[in-house]
């Protein structure tokens, strides 16, 4: 119940943005008009990370140089997608194999293969041991796919080159990485300040997310082979995960898995 109240305030008061529903998953979609912004790390962002958060200027150059890119007009999740939404998925799919891992260390997060269910007590939280195969079904399943990287950026930062989802200042109560020693994710929409431009929530500092792309290197560019959804390869993953704060919780920060890889950091969310 709380966790419900939180998601309407967080509607209620954050920014007018258009929305939509997908009947599959019951999802709301926010809108994210065509047009210019701004991709990667700045010069000024970047010394300001060496001066605040150390580290040298070669961590950052998978994230340069920043550059304009344009998209097109697109819808995405509002949220991530959760254990309980997946389950929807599975249970319409009834031979599609639940998240599941070999690690033992692992195996609390894994769901009952006989069930077919989530652990107990996880409604909430973000599904995760799913592979970029995983995330690519759902949202089709859906009616959706996984957005490109451009697209989630965009999402995330809007247009005026922002380090994070809220602002260019860090904030320790925005997200579940700022919460000292986090060694989960925490449930999506709990904290409502956290909102993008788009009112997009859980961008950064929950989970690692799925997108369609390819690993290449900037400039982004959409036509080079990098949204080849049959090319082989790692795909990005952004946003940053719970047990990282600043440094790495960033709206331009980039990483990379084999779309086979499945981790109890690494979810998803759907784009139109």
């Amino acid at each position: 119940m709380i966790l419900v109240a939180a998601l309407g305030l967080v509607v209620a008061c954050g920014p007018s943005v258009e929305t939509r529903t997908t009947p599959a998953d019951d999802k709301v979609l926010v809108r994210v008009p065509a047009g210019e912004f701004t991709m990667g790390l700045t010069a000024e962002q970047e010394k300001t990370l060496i001066e605040k958060e150390g580290g040298s200027a070669d961590g950052f150059n998978i994230e340069k140089p920043a550059h304009t890119v344009n998209v097109a007009d697109f819808w995405i999740d509002r949220y991530l997608v959760t254990n309980a939404e997946y389950k929807k998925f599975i249970d319409a799919n009834s031979d599609y194999p639940v998240p599941d891992t070999e690690i033992e260390q692992l195996k609390s997060l894994a769901w009952d293969g006989v069930a077919r269910t989530f652990p107990s007590g996880r409604d909430f939280y973000p599904v995760v041991l799913v592979s970029w195969f995983d995330a690519r079904a759902y949202c089709q399943w859906a009616g959706k796919r996984l957005p490109t990287e451009a697209e989630w950026e965009k999402a995330a930062r809007g247009t005026d080159a922002r380090l994070y989802p809220w602002g260019n200042e860090w904030g320790s109560d925005k997200s579940a990485a700022g919460q000292r020693g986090a060694l989960d994710a925490s449930a999506v929409g709990k904290f409502p300040s956290d909102a993008s431009p788009y009112t997009a929530h859980d961008m950064v500092g929950n989970v690692w997310q799925w997108t369609n792309s390819l690993w290449k290197p900037y400039p982004y560019d959409a036509n080079d082979g990098r949204e080849d959804q049959n090319a082989q390869g790692e795909r990005v993953v952004r946003g940053g995960m719970f047990a990282f704060g600043a440094a790495i919780s960033r709206v331009n920060v980039r990483n990379k898995l084999a779309p086979t890889d499945k981790s109890l950091s690494v979810g998803f969310r759907c784009a139109q």
